[in-house]
């Protein structure tokens, strides 16, 4: 109510007076209104509701009474109502000078949030200031010019074209320093790409043009980026946008614009079409300068995907010898990315023992450059591990994976979806020795991990649920096999569509459940499942079924289920 409004409002007045949150109540007896306020032990009296409500709290500490906000949300909520309602703090420059001065915690909150009312009432002369003035305070005003861009996009028409207010946003961000509004509106980007806002990803592309008679390498990544990654039209979507932008635009000398989209129609699976635009790159590039060498390491990787990993090899190879006897140097990170894809390389064409000198050589070289506890560290011996699973020497393979769980514990944590990766390698190391109990633990708390880290609906989940169906069926445990098949399916069939093959393998491996089965409920369920979620009808599943309700004597069943084998015959 209005004294409980009127009683924070006096709190927070005080607490900002003095730049502390956590306020002694002899200061806050300084305050007439407030002191009036603690006197009052009314238990419907404002402050012992707001005590109650749990709104504020009040402790002793060396005999002394405090007094704050029970929640840090609730607390920078008022600070900028209070914040607000200062006249002082209308002028912009006042509300930058305050958070340089960073003299109180929750500053930085309470601006956002005085920041976000702005953007709801319609007003943006705050909100210009912060991103017209620099780059200081990116995580105080790119939320709320984000929640800006989104209302620009709901006001749009049918066809998803914003309001004039997008262009507005979009040439004053970019109008003073065209590269420093590259910057801000990739910020925004980033921040509707966590919030999954793909429509106001759409909405931008749409909508922003920026001087000059090329496009610019943001425009390309946002062309492509702002369609939703797994929508199962997605890969058509984003290729027929990139064949567009090729046809109407074209490269001339741009090296970044040539390798966005050859990055892209990597992404796709376009690997061929890729290459063409690497070499392009290569051509634009003087030879093993920087940005030559990043054209060189993905041409790489592109070969070896359309199945010439001899021409890698040896295109790695030579690269590396070229740069050891002289030429330019570049930066370490790239160096050791071409050990690791010439060590890929090397894997592919069977001769894991020679890569694995090359996987040593780049951990010592990692080591040396961040330290044994770093997650690039991990990476490397993770590709060790891999490398001696591949040479069959599991108890080595286990050596190195354990490594990298332990560097990746202590830095993510137990759950992180890189802490998983270790599980699920691990337990496919425990799989090929036989041991089957070790392999389902590990199995299980990847996916346990994954499903809290990213998603219940995430790739990586599907792919753990596929592995252990594998395993449950290896054991005959075709109940639990069924299952984790099932779910691999739902997550595969989302993201990939119903004719990816790794959809088809889990209605496959169903199948073969069905006619392995013994347990005749078992054996129900898979066929019932195969035949509603798959066209192909494949092996009489209606028939089957028909004899496994016969002999459950369930007469009704069976006859209908008889009658649907008789059509399918028929159709035949």
């Amino acid at each position: 109510d209005k004294d409980q409004y009127e009683l924070l409002n006096c709190l927070v007045h005080v607490m900002f007076n003095h730049r502390i949150n956590n306020a002694p109540a002899a200061i806050l007896y300084e305050d007439r209104v407030f002191k009036e306020y603690l006197y009052d032990n009314d238990i419907k009296g404002p402050y012992e509701q707001l005590k109650l409500k749990g709104v504020i709290v009040e402790y002793y500490l060396n005999n002394e009474r405090y007094i704050s906000f029970t929640f840090e949300g609730v607390y920078h909520y008022a600070l900028s109502k209070y914040l607000a309602g200062n006249d002082h703090f209308s002028a912009p420059e006042n509300l930058y000078k305050l958070l340089e001065e960073n003299l109180m915690p929750g500053i930085p909150e309470a601006v956002k949030l005085l920041l976000f009312e702005d953007v709801n009432q319609g007003e943006f002369s705050r909100l210009s200031f912060f991103f017209n003035k620099d780059n200081s305070f990116f995580d105080v005003f790119i939320p709320p010019l984000t929640i800006a861009f989104s209302m620009a996009t709901e006001e749009g028409n049918g066809d998803g074209t914003a309001y004039y207010k997008m262009d507005l946003l979009l040439k004053e961000i970019i109008d003073e320093d065209i590269s420093r509004g590259h910057l801000l509106i990739k910020k925004v980007l980033d921040h509707c790409f966590i919030l999954q806002k793909y429509d106001v990803m759409e909405s931008v592309y749409r909508n922003l043009h920026f001087p000059g008679s090329d496009l610019s390498s943001l425009e390309l990544e946002l062309m492509i980026n702002s369609i939703p990654f797994f929508e199962r039209d997605a890969k058509e979507c984003r290729l027929e946008r990139l064949t567009k932008y090729e046809r109407e635009y074209g490269f001339k000398s741009n090296f970044t614009l040539i390798k966005t989209l050859a990055d892209q129609l990597f992404s796709l699976g376009n690997y061929s079409h890729s290459l063409e635009y690497y070499d392009k790159g290569l051509k634009l590039s003087e030879e093993y300068s920087t940005s030559y060498l990043i054209a060189i390491n993905a041409k790489g990787l592109a070969l070896i995907e359309i199945g010439r990993v001899l021409e890698a090899a040896n295109l790695y190879n030579t690269t590396l010898l070229n740069i050891g006897n002289g030429k330019q140097v570049i930066d370490h990170d790239l160096i050791i990315s071409l050990y690791q894809n010439f060590a890929l390389s090397l894997k592919k064409l069977e001769k894991t023992e020679k890569a694995l000198p090359l996987y040593f050589l780049v951990l010592n070289s990692t080591i040396e450059e961040y330290g044994s506890y770093h997650s690039k560290t991990a990476q490397v011996l993770n590709n060790i591990a891999t490398s001696y699973s591949a040479l069959k020497d599991y108890d080595k393979a286990l050596e190195f994976h354990e490594k990298a769980l332990k560097i990746r514990k202590s830095i993510f944590g137990e759950f992180h979806s890189a802490t998983a990766l270790s599980f699920h390698n691990m337990a496919h190391v425990f799989h090929q020795q036989g041991d089957n109990a070790e392999a389902l633990n590990h199995y299980m708390k990847a996916i346990e991990i994954n499903k809290k880290t990213l998603g219940e609906d995430h790739y990586r989940v599907a792919i753990g649920n596929s592995k252990l169906g594998e395993l449950y069926l290896e054991k005959d445990d075709h109940n639990n096999a069924f299952d984790s098949f099932q779910k691999a399916f739902k997550i595969f069939t989302k993201i990939f569509g119903d004719r990816d093959e790794r959809t088809l393998d889990c209605t496959e491996n169903i199948f073969n459940i069905a006619n392995l089965s013994k347990d005749t409920h078992t054996k129900i369920r898979s066929l019932e499942w195969w035949w509603n979620n798959t066209s192909e009808k494949k092996g009489g599943p209606a028939y089957q079924l028909f004899l496994c309700y016969k002999h459950q004597e369930q007469p009704i069943k069976a006859l209908e289920w008889l009658e649907q084998a008789y059509v399918d015959l028929v159709s035949q």
